[in-house]
């Protein structure tokens, strides 16, 4: 944070004079009419402590800023502001490596990092964490992702950023368990399951966006045949990475459970309700 400047050492010879003027040195990325809009000083207020301090701390917040000094002139007129910035550099341009699975546009949307925008170390993590969700609703538990930041451009204060991604192998679904139904038949229920156990036709890889759906697919279709206090109970409702031989330790797969519960079935005029839910 700045605060070694002429302004921070002599503050009592400045405050409490009018601003003739407000400078900024350093931007190269963010316009002086952008700056003004994040702080309250203006040309004829009088300066005090409590704008200084405030204006300092609005201006970190943007987090376009790693750096902040503030000195000040005086002039004929009162003090000229000077402030003196060091930017974080923007990002130029994104670019993924090993992404064969996922493409790269499914990811771009929901990055913090974006281009032309500010980098950040918060940004970066987040933007990792927002890719391994992604492989991860996939299916693919296993990827790792590493980024990379070129040099910086010193006039444009411009960097081009990596992401490399090593997605992994899918892990497929071994068993599939429905827990907790009296009436209804569990076969059923797995017919129109998107996620399959893993044999001779299906593959079976896991996706956790599925696992997640088919909750509420799973409820709409015991509604719909009459079992309108249906629902899903959470404790029992569940997925994990087993191996699949604990003794060599080989393959890892996963055993899905969902836990039900039927409760009573509802019948209007002598027949069963078959509303969709």
């Amino acid at each position: 944070m700045g605060g070694n400047g002429k302004l921070f050492s002599e503050r009592s010879a400045h405050l409490g004079k009018v601003i003739s003027d407000i400078k900024f040195i350093g931007n190269q990325n963010t316009s002086k009419d952008d700056i003004l809009s994040f702080i309250e000083m203006r040309k004829g207020m009088v300066l005090t402590e409590k704008l200084l301090n405030n204006d300092l701390k609005a201006l970190f917040a943007t987090g376009y800023f790693y750096n902040i000094d503030i000195k000040a002139d005086t002039s004929p007129t009162g003090v000229i502001v000077i402030f003196e910035l060091k930017e974080r550099p923007r990002v130029e341009e994104i670019e993924f490596v090993g992404a064969d699975e996922v493409f790269p546009s499914d990811l771009r949307d929901k990055m913090p990092i974006k281009e032309n925008e500010v980098i950040t170390p918060e940004k970066v993590n987040t933007t990792r964490e927002v890719i391994l969700k992604k492989y991860r609703d996939e299916g693919f538990f296993h990827a790792y992702v590493k980024f990379e930041m070129g040099k910086i451009n010193p006039k444009t204060n411009l960097v081009k950023v990596k992401f490399i991604i090593d997605e992994g192998d899918e892990i497929p679904v071994s068993k599939i368990n429905i827990i907790g139904t009296k009436a209804i038949d569990p076969g059923e229920i797995m017919g129109f399951l998107d996620l399959k156990e893993a044999g001779l036709i299906e593959s079976g890889h896991f996706k956790e966006a599925s696992f997640e759906s088919e909750k509420q697919k799973i409820v709409g279709y015991l509604k719909s045949k009459g079992y309108l206090d249906a629902d899903i109970v959470p404790e029992g409702t569940n997925w994990e990475i087993r191996w699949e031989n604990a003794k060599r330790k080989d393959k890892r797969v996963i055993i899905v459970n969902y836990k039900i519960k039927e409760g009573d079935v509802y019948y209007f005029n002598g027949y069963e309700a078959k509303h969709d839910y």
